[in-house]
């Protein structure tokens, strides 16, 4: 138990400072340390504020769970202690004091760290992945930080390649942020590791991130930024490796984009300028490079292309092209033709004959006119083959809005008003989907028709800027061509009172939430919540729990008495309720017995009778199959 309280003493201090551990050390055991009164530390050397602090946040249940989190969830955690601590990231200037690993820390004695943008250009990820790749086939371990963009291509490159890489996160190890990298993080743990040094819950705050990126310097031997802007967290990461000896080198990027400006600035400042792998291979006298399959002599599949396609390709470049641009690098065909090299009319002949020839080289995309979102990726891919190439569908992948998950979120003083924001991790669906509804004339919202879904639409409504009284709503039952073309012919607005419904269940689960948790956290145990719906149930079965437990076995008796008019009449049972004027109450077989003598001598009247007729077989039913309604 020694690590569970170790790590929880840094979870309560909120600090990664060697002075804790430091002081700590002075106690018989962490657990010791743990559960000592103010005044023990104050003797050890801590600040009355750090101590105050500690004390506030210490849960003395939370050892307990953090173990049982650990060892549900394959975590383990990692101190300077360990021989499984990177040793080169114990020199830097303020190394972690705990860590927590998912996966298999791999020996990082040959590892590089990939950095650069979130809102990398195509020339970035492409740069980042093929590094990734190739560095990864020669054995170098990957470190990057796990977010969109330039990380989770390093990430993916190396996978790729089958070598092994890691995730420092900037969050607790149980948050996967962003959320569309969850399935990236699960290969990576199959990989190699994902590593943390905040406690699990840690919500992944913007000022984490910072500190993060001395822990991605801390565990490699150079740090490779295949794009950045001036001011960017890879920036910061470079300055970190700078400042203690490490190599930096940089990926060349364009003079146009803002992003290739940090590794220009880096470069002009002696960052070393690489293009290919084997530079940072020879720089660091790492092993000897093999067959590179991905930067150098890949086909990525343009020999599967038709000649249309591998026309097109060859056009394109990283650099973004207009239709107009391609057109005019049309290549013409040997002996003099006036047809181009897509096989549609000269330009001189009007571009009229020559977009449509062109579009099945380019996909089909371009005269998607109509834009249609559904929640399933599944659903879109079916439904844009009921439609046609004038239709153009695209999954929400569920709520793209919701309340924050680090504040309450709910106004409380004016009329229970919801804090919106946008989920974390879904920013690049968002700007697709930004970016296809400015091209489309027409955008229709095709969410489950239940509340739920409702509430989907009207937060797609806003993102996108439709008004919601307008008719951009249309609902199918079924996933069918007749149901999803006949939704088409009968757009709505959408329901505000179903949103209002979804709205409401939404803030009552946050209040609920938010203010019952945290109690019981500190009255019962750590992780337990509270609900709506879930906090009356556990009552109803904690109070049945509470009758059973307390009843109390009491014996009583019932007598029946068999009686009839005379010998020829039939025989009838009759409940005796009253003894003597008073409610019968037999305690034990001695009552029970007297009872029943006294009544074998009684005369008997019968008051009141009431005859019960026969009630006749009903008909064989006839059941008549009515059509489904419609579910709002």
């Amino acid at each position: 138990m020694d690590k569970y309280y170790f790590a929880a003493l840094f979870a309560a201090f909120g600090s990664r400072s060697a002075e804790i551990a430091e002081a700590a050390a002075k106690f018989k055991s962490p657990a010791e340390a743990y559960m000592a009164p103010p005044e023990a530390w104050a003797e050890a050397g801590i600040d009355e504020k750090t101590v105050n602090k500690f004390i506030a946040r210490r849960d003395f249940n939370y050892p307990a769970w953090l173990k049982d989190f650990c060892l549900n969830n394959g975590v383990t955690i990692v101190t300077p202690e360990d021989d499984a601590y990177p040793y080169s990231l114990k020199q830097i200037a303020s190394p972690p004091q705990v860590l927590y690993v998912k996966g298999s820390l791999p020996d990082l004695r040959g590892s590089i760290g990939i950095v650069g943008s979130r809102e990398a250009s195509g020339y970035g990820l492409k740069a980042a992945d093929a590094f990734a790749a190739d560095l990864a086939a020669a054995g170098v371990v990957i470190v990057s930080g796990g977010a969109r963009g330039i990380d989770t291509a390093a990430h993916r490159g190396a996978l790729a390649a089958g070598g092994i890489t890691v995730a420092v996160l900037g969050c607790g190890i149980d948050i996967a942020y962003p959320a569309a990298n969850k399935n990236l993080f699960a290969q990576i743990c199959e990989r190699g590791a994902l590593v943390t040094e905040y406690p699990p819950g840690t919500p992944p705050a913007a000022y984490n991130f910072p500190a993060r990126n001395r822990i991605i310097n801390g565990m490699t031997h150079g740090i490779l930024v295949a794009e950045a802007a001036k001011k960017s967290g890879a920036m910061i990461t470079a300055e970190y490796a700078l400042e203690e000896g490490h190599e930096v080198y940089c990926v060349p990027g364009s003079i146009f984009l803002p992003t290739s400006i940090g590794c220009h600035s880096l470069i002009k400042s002696g960052a070393q300028l690489v293009d290919r792998p084997e530079d940072i291979l020879e720089s660091l006298k790492l092993a000897s490079f093999p067959q590179q399959p991905a930067l150098f002599g890949s086909s990525n599949g343009e020999d599967e292309l038709d000649d249309n396609a591998k026309a097109v390709l060859k056009i394109l470049s990283f650099e973004p092209l207009s239709l107009e641009e391609i057109l005019e690098k049309r290549r013409p065909w040997a002996g003099g033709s006036r047809h181009g090299a897509f096989g549609f009319g000269d330009a001189r002949q009007g571009g009229a004959n020559r977009r449509p020839q062109l579009l099945p080289a380019l996909g089909g995309r371009l005269m998607a006119k109509n834009l249609v979102i559904v929640e399933s990726p599944a659903k879109s891919k079916t439904i844009e083959k009921f439609l046609g190439r004038n239709y153009t569908v695209r999954a929400s992948m569920g709520h793209l809005r919701d309340l924050p998950k680090s504040i309450f979120g709910v106004d409380v003083e004016n009329g229970f008003q919801p804090k919106y924001i946008n989920i974390r991790g879904k920013g690049e669906l968002i700007k697709e989907l930004k970016t296809a509804a400015k091209k489309a004339d027409k955008v229709y919202i095709a969410t489950d028709p239940d509340r739920e879904g409702e509430a989907i639409g009207w937060h797609l409504a806003y993102i996108l800027g439709l008004d919601p009284e307008s008719s951009c709503r249309i609902e199918f039952h079924e996933i069918t061509p007749g149901a999803v073309k006949e939704a088409l012919k009968h757009p709505r607005k959408i329901d505000l009172d179903m949103v209002d419904a979804q709205q409401t269940r939404r803030i009552i689960d946050r209040i609920v939430g938010y203010q019952l948790s945290p109690l019981l956290w500190r009255k019962i145990r750590k992780g337990l919540s509270a609900g709506r719906v879930q906090t009356v149930a556990v009552k109803i079965i904690c109070d049945r729990e509470k009758e059973i437990i307390n009843f109390v076995p009491q014996e009583y008796w019932t007598i029946t008495a068999r009686l009839r008019e005379n010998d020829k009449a039939p025989i009838f049972d009759a409940d005796v309720i009253k003894f003597n004027g008073k409610k019968l109450e037999i305690n034990n077989a001695e009552e029970a017995a007297k009872t029943e003598a006294a009544l074998k001598e009684a005369a008997y009247v019968v008051e009141k009778g009431r005859q019960k007729g026969t009630q006749a077989q009903p008909a064989a039913a006839v059941h008549h199959q009515q059509p489904a309604a419609g579910r709002r």
